[in-house]
């Protein structure tokens, strides 16, 4: 009964009635996340790694946001598995606050693959988290890495959905580190759709007969 009332809070009220963010509210949050990452990644290699690493920073955020998260923490009793996407944080009787993809392979097309399921998800804050070749030898060369791949997430985009939902915001967080061991010099952009966030509640709507 919990994981079926928990799939109808993603599904069937996305941030019904108050308190809905607004769209300057859901910028806010993306560049909130944005600085837990930098402050929080560290240097990895392993898919692994990688991937336990970024979902332990994620559930860490959503926790400071009031937030529940799929998949839960692994060691949680009654521990919750991923749904659809790699990463949902989400407010039990609002609906979805952040939606994430995490790819290990630093091929555009590979990143591109996980890219485009966050264009079919209604959350006010999506997250691509990728890396950046470690194999650079200077910052400016990783950088040119990180813009060619906003670039090809553009044209994903305007190739595979022709609909937004007004005010949301998109991450794309690119991940590198000088040398092994160091620090990392992340490259982030944000993309925000036009318009006010508003979403509506369910209210007296219904099924009928079609």
């Amino acid at each position: 009964m919990k994981r079926q009332n928990s799939k109808r809070n993603l599904c069937a009220e996305l941030m019904d009635a108050l308190p809905t963010p607004s769209s300057a509210e859901a910028f806010l949050l993306a560049k909130k996340l944005i600085n837990s990452l930098h402050a929080g990644i560290e240097n990895t290699q392993l898919r692994p790694e990688w991937t336990n690493q970024n979902l332990n920073l994620l559930r860490a955020f959503a926790n400071e946001q009031g937030a529940e998260s799929y998949p839960s923490d692994p060691k949680a009793p009654d521990r919750e598995g991923q749904f659809l996407w790699d990463f949902i944080a989400y407010k039990p009787g609002q609906g979805i606050l952040l939606a994430a993809e995490s790819e290990h392979d630093n091929k555009k097309r590979e990143i591109a693959r996980d890219f485009e399921k966050l264009l079919y998800v209604r959350s006010p804050v999506k997250l691509m988290l990728c890396r950046l070749d470690h194999r650079h030898h200077s910052f400016d060369d990783a950088r040119a890495e990180a813009n060619d791949i906003k670039n090809e997430m553009e044209k994903c985009m305007r190739r595979s959905c022709d609909w937004y939902t007004p005010g949301e915001v998109f991450v794309l967080y690119c991940v590198w580190w000088a040398e092994a061991g160091g620090a990392n010099r992340d490259v982030a952009f944000l993309l925000k759709i036009g318009g006010d966030l508003k979403y509506a509640p369910l209210g007296a709507a219904e099924f009928t007969v079609a």
